[in-house]
């Protein structure tokens, strides 16, 4: 390995027409297959940096999938389809999950760590709260347009345009407590099921879907509508004169139908994209729909033992459990009530490993007495046979712990697990790099003000033999609230309040001040959170001097009260949204590459040679960026070819004689010559003949 190190460093910026980079005359096989195979991520990117020669070879297919292929280490997740599978992705899609995890891996291990990149995107709408489902794909907002309609709004982020909506639903109000996560959805019954209820070998066909869970709060009657305005939240305790009605919708969204209008080679407004979004017909599909009297709270998406389930809380003690399958009913579980001692449960996270549900509650202290609030961590069994019909079951904890202290908030990230039915990369990885962790709850407390973690240690235990995943993962893991690994305390400044954008392994911390109590704070500033000793880097992400994957980007400096945030620990990517903008602004502590319209690597790569079918028009236009003059001559200069710069090509209308000057402006390693001027075509169709072409360094 050392060897070819010093080797590969001999020829740093020859190109391959030099004599003495005679590596060059070797098959692209033997590099692929004996020579680059060897390297890991961070030396393909230093590797690359060498000449035009070697950067072309380090992007090839096969070498990221390999690398992808033999990776051991958490990677981010993506959609559970086939065309996120090995086979199926692209190279680039392949080498942006290796260096997503290594480079976010580099920034969080800095003593003070910084946004590697920030960028902006409109979002045609007033973004009222958002969720960014893990892996970066998809943004999932609650947004109201300017005549004060409310609605749900995909975003396909990674894409040419940065933050794209392509599919929106009309809501009757504000939506709130926004949760999204990948889950396969068993398809509408067949004829066959219907005749056959006893063939329990059957099994029905899933469709591959973004599920989306919202609440929502309206007055009964239309005509109080008008005296509640855009701010009222119904997440928050306020004092209304108006019966209110209390709504929970769960939809789904097939992946096939957004990856469709997301991709990057349909132009959106274009007429194009409307007939793909006509063919697709409507996106949503509703699942669930449920209306109360009571306020409903936290809700949960998971899948246990490959049945997606949907639990919601309906405060202030009974749970509601929800198979996202046909023809089946639902299971209200009341939590045991306390007698004289008011209590209301605060968040919920759903177990699947061992088929139970962990319930913090907030218990009061009993009136006239001088007892303290106690928050209490409880376990309950998930109800497997959900028959057709609603039952109503008050259950005693299995488990339950408690600690004095008065919430306020209570947060328990869901660790990132693959679906049992995963079809993308993650099927060919072992599952038991995604087990084994402690369970994170973050909390925040008044009097005093403060917030803590409590972290769960995981307990092993032998798989079920009839688990049908005994084989890929033989051990499972169990929590227990009695068996605390650690409890820390977190501070803050005098006068701020913190606040948690928690996450399983990091975390984002955010304050403000003590007497902002607004629906949209003023930040006063950011901080990343990890639990120590958490975030064991593997061998294989042991990393070496600084390289490419770590350049840093100025931080966003925003002035304005923030209208909502979302962060996805798994790529290291913060949104924020500032009160009454319509721009999405985004800090991303992680590196990977763009695409551009045409989906090509953006900065886009110079080829060696052009094709063949233009190297005849091609053969006397220079490669060489020059400096513009007063006399605009033609100045060899050794700039960096990574930088902006601007092109002048002359070119000749068809058979006509008559010849314009076009100008093209490129960034990057950014022009392919001879394909960029045959792609263009005049008004009537024809193409164009290059005459001369000129390239100058941009004055931008």
């Amino acid at each position: 390995m050392e060897y070819i190190h010093k080797t590969l460093s001999f020829f740093r910026g020859k190109e391959p027409g030099d004599k003495e980079c005679f590596l060059a005359k070797l098959p692209i096989d033997v590099f692929l297959d004996n020579i680059l195979v060897y390297l890991d991520t961070e030396e393909l990117i230093r590797i690359r940096r060498v000449n035009k020669f070697f950067l072309q070879v380090t992007e090839h297919p096969s070498l990221w999938k390999g690398l992808l292929r033999r990776t051991r280490f958490k990677l981010p997740p993506v959609p559970p389809t086939s065309r996120y599978s090995i086979e199926e992705m692209s190279g680039l899609e392949a080498e942006r999950l290796l260096t997503r995890a290594i480079s976010l891996d580099k920034t969080w291990g800095q003593p003070l760590p910084e946004p590697l990149e920030t960028w902006k995107a409109h979002t045609y709408y007033h973004i009222n709260s958002m969720f960014l489902v893990p892996g970066g794909r998809y943004l999932v907002a609650s947004v109201r347009d300017a005549s004060e309609a409310h609605m749900i709004a995909v975003y396909v982020l990674d894409h040419p345009y940065r933050a794209l909506p392509i599919a929106t639903m009309p809501t009757k109000a504000k939506a709130y407590h926004l949760q999204a996560k990948y889950l396969n959805i068993p398809d509408a019954p067949t004829q066959y099921e219907y005749d056959h209820p006893e063939d329990v070998t059957w099994k029905p066909k899933t469709i591959p879907s973004l599920v989306i869970s919202y609440l929502c709060s309206r007055p009964k009657s239309s005509k109080d509508g008008q005296t509640l305005f855009h701010e009222y939240n119904a997440g928050y305790d306020m004092d209304i004169d108006v019966p209110i009605v209390h709504e929970c919708h769960c939809m789904h969204v097939s992946l096939d139908h957004l990856e469709i209008l997301g991709h990057h080679a349909i132009d959106p407004g274009s007429q194009e994209f409307k007939s793909a979004a006509l063919r697709q017909g409507a996106p949503f599909r509703q699942l669930i729909y449920m209306r109360s009297k009571s306020n409903f709270g936290p809700t949960n998406l998971s899948e246990v033992y490959g049945v997606p389930y949907f639990v919601v809380t309906k405060l202030p003690n009974t749970i509601v459990f929800r198979q996202l399958v046909p023809r089946t009913g639902s299971v209200e579980l009341r939590c045991l009530p306390l007698v004289d001692r008011h209590h209301s449960i605060m968040t919920i996270r759903m177990l699947p490993d061992q088929h139970q549900i962990l319930v913090v509650r907030r218990i009061g202290s009993n009136s006239g007495t001088e007892d303290q609030p106690i928050t209490v961590f409880e376990l309950y069994d998930i109800p497997i046979n959900l028959s057709g019909d609603t039952v109503v079951e008050e259950r005693t904890p299995v488990h339950v712990d408690g600690t004095p202290s008065l919430l306020v908030d209570a947060q328990i990230p869901e660790p990132d697990i693959p679906l049992r039915d995963d079809l993308s990369y993650r099927k060919d990885h072992s599952l038991g790099m995604y087990h084994g962790g402690p369970l994170n709850a973050y909390c925040r407390q008044i009097e005093p003000n403060a917030m803590f973690r409590v972290s769960f240690k995981p307990l092993p235990g032998d798989r079920e033999p009839r688990d049908p995943i005994r084989g890929r993962l033989p051990l499972r893991t169990r929590y227990s609230p009695s068996e605390v690994e650690e409890h820390e305390a977190i501070g803050a400044d005098e006068g701020t309040s913190g606040h948690f954008l928690a996450g399983s392994r990091r975390s984002l911390l955010f304050y403000t001040s003590v007497d902002d109590i607004g629906l949209c704070p003023k930040v006063i500033y950011l901080d990343l959170y990890s639990v120590p000793g958490q975030l064991r880097t593997p061998p294989e992400m042991h990393h070496s001097s600084p390289s490419d994957l770590q350049k840093r980007r100025p931080m966003l400096d925003l002035y304005n009260r923030i209208a909502a945030m979302a962060w996805d620990e798994t790529i290291g990517r913060l949104c924020m949204v500032e009160e009454d903008h319509m721009v999405l602004h985004v800090l991303e502590y992680a590196r990977a590459p763009r695409i551009d319209p045409e989906g090509r690597r953006y900065p886009l790569c110079l080829p060696l040679l052009p094709k063949p079918e233009v190297l005849d028009a091609c053969a006397a236009i220079p490669d060489d960026i020059v400096e513009v003059k007063e006399e605009e001559t033609e100045v060899d200069v050794d700039i960096d070819r990574r930088q902006p710069y601007r092109v002048t090509v002359q070119l000749s209308r068809g058979p006509r004689d008559d010849t314009e000057e076009r100008t093209l402006v490129g960034s990057g390693l950014g022009l392919s010559v001879g394909e960029v001027i045959f792609d263009s075509r005049t008004p009537d169709g024809q193409r164009d003949t290059p005459l001369s072409l000129t390239m100058y360094e941009a004055d931008v």
